[in-house]
């Protein structure tokens, strides 16, 4: 039986957790299946989505009411791409592909702290600016005599 290409448009939408993994860890990853309706807006769709680490098929995840999330151990050291593939009677296929990267477990450390050293930077500067506006308010409410 052959099939005529569906005009059911699809998508999936996903991100990692984490793009860099130490080794051992987990790598998890979360997203979205969807389908536009005839009034192009984007659904949440049902249905099985296959999951491929580096080209080989590793499993299945079910999207419910649109969202999935999926977990595998962190392969060996380097780069490594996840592909995901949506295909249904009825829907156009979809797919998405996104990459990671697994570090020894002391390079994951260095991230780590970094990452919060910036957060940390980002905070204090974002604090100063605050108080630095309000005084300058004050000041401001100050010389044209409001209280």
């Amino acid at each position: 039986m052959e099939y005529l290409e569906s005009p059911i448009r699809t998508k999936i939408s996903a991100h990692l957790l984490d793009a860099h993994v130490g080794e051992g860890e987990m790598v998890s990853l979360q997203g979205w299946l969807r389908f536009c309706d005839e009034k192009k807006r984007w659904k949440p769709l049902e249905g099985k989505i296959k999951v491929y680490l580096d080209g080989k098929l590793v499993g299945e995840v079910e999207a419910k009411r649109g969202f999935f999330s999926f977990s595998l151990l962190s392969p060996g050291l380097g780069r490594h791409t996840i592909d995901l593939y949506f295909k249904a009677l009825g829907y156009g296929a979809a797919y998405r592909s996104l990459e990671f990267e697994v570090v020894e477990t002391k390079e994951r450390m260095k991230i780590i702290k970094i990452a919060k050293t910036a957060s940390t930077f980002v905070i204090f500067w974002r604090f100063l600016i605050l108080a630095l506006l309000f005084a300058l308010l004050i000041l401001l409410l100050s010389r044209f005599g409001i209280p």
